[in-house]
């Protein structure tokens, strides 16, 4: 399975869960581009590159599914240690949550 169409499916089958972060958590680095932000662990530098990088596909992989455009500027957050992840978005039960309310997914790097 293609890594785009992994993506595709854990954004369609994660949902919103709830909200546990504020609004504004600083992460020790990010990068993005017009489409995403991604915020991430400084380990995590490669990890983060990628997901900019495959964005522009997995974007046009959901709006082609939905028939319907994404329009906002999403930002991903992406946790090297599961500690960390389960502290953040208080679950044991997940390996990423979305809130789609605020445009955000949380990934547990550790678990992918």
């Amino acid at each position: 399975m293609k890594i785009s169409h992994k993506i595709s499916l854990f954004a369609l089958s994660i949902g919103l869960i709830c909200s546990f972060l504020p609004p504004k958590t600083v992460w020790a680095a990010s990068v993005e581009n017009h489409e995403i932000i991604v915020e991430y662990d400084i380990q995590l530098k490669g990890t983060a590159q990628e997901v900019v990088r495959i964005y522009s596909e997995v974007k046009a992989e959901l709006e082609t599914t939905f028939k319907d455009k994404v329009v906002f500027k999403p930002r991903v957050i992406i946790i090297k240690e599961r500690a960390a992840f389960q502290k953040l978005t208080g679950t044991t039960q997940a390996v990423a949550v979305a809130l789609s309310h605020k445009d955000l997914i949380i990934i547990d790097n550790s678990k992918m």
